[in-house]
């Protein structure tokens, strides 16, 4: 939730003209609401429809693992969503954003309601499907300014980028912790179906990728120079990260991957606008 956050503040920085922090702070209301509605939709299927796990362990979540009844799981479902699009319906009539902010909110609902039971039994879409939600967040908070000027358009596609590619390596990583749970539930992670080392490569390739091909995008003169520090700080997190796993410490390597992204946005957030674009 903290990353989202952050990917938010980071794309209404990006909009111009800059949005009010009123709609910003209401906005952030609506991702949250977002998140929510997929970890209740999850917990729900999890615990009600799909076959119970014998030693299933009791999450954190005060609504996870069966403390909640199925019914009360489907009310605070459906109260969430009422909220969620009563957030929207106040942007759009009293706050007057644009109508299109509709279009990466609904996709975002969509993707937490779809996510459990269909989305979570396919390697690809178990892989993207919160990294796109994420980078929807960012393409929503642009939108909370009316959108972006021409010349930024590179730094936003090269964003979403980095965020997509980042976000599904961790993810990736991430789901090997859970492989026997996961066969038990029926789930077809990356790691299930290529085993164990080939997700692992995978993971890291996806890491490194968009470092990579910002690196060329700055070296043809396509992004500004003021993406070289954080380039060189991306790489030297998917290193350390590339290490812990290959020497076996996967929960360290993930840990690094996920801090990574959010010093990453972190620093995104300090320079923006004056050494970035």
């Amino acid at each position: 939730m903290l990353g989202a956050l952050l990917v938010v503040v980071l794309g209404a920085r990006t909009a111009r003209p800059v949005p009010t922090a009123v709609d910003v702070a209401l906005y952030g209301i609506i991702v949250l609401l977002t998140l929510y509605v997929a970890h209740l939709r999850d917990s729900l299927v999890d615990t009600y429809e799909r076959p119970q796990l014998p030693d299933a362990p009791q999450g954190g979540w005060w609504d996870h693992g069966g403390r909640l009844s199925e019914r009360q799981l489907r009310v605070a479902l459906s109260v969430t969503i009422l909220a969620l699009w009563g957030t929207v319906a106040l942007l759009v009539i009293e706050r007057h954003i644009t109508p299109l902010i509709v279009v990466p909110v609904g996709y975002a609902t969509a993707l937490g309601l779809a996510y459990s039971p269909w989305l979570d039994t396919h390697p690809g879409s178990i892989t993207l499907s919160y990294p796109s939600g994420v980078v929807a967040a960012y393409l929503g908070a642009v939108l909370l300014g009316g959108g972006i000027l021409p010349e930024q358009a590179g730094t936003a596609l090269a964003l979403c980028l980095l965020f997509g590619c980042h976000l599904s390596g961790g993810k990736a990583l991430s789901d090997l912790l859970d492989l026997e749970e996961d066969a038990l539930l029926g789930k077809r992670t990356l790691g299930r179906v290529l085993g164990k080392s080939a997700t692992e490569r995978v993971g890291l390739g996806l890491l490194v990728t968009p470092h990579l091909l910002i690196a060329l995008a700055v070296l043809a003169s396509w992004l500004p120079m003021g993406w070289l520090p954080l380039l060189v700080l991306g790489a030297a997190l998917a290193l350390v990260t590339t290490l812990q796993v290959q020497a076996g410490r996967l929960l360290e390597g993930i840990f690094v991957s996920v801090l990574g992204a959010y010093l990453m946005v972190g620093l995104l957030l300090w320079w923006w606008p004056g050494g970035i674009s």
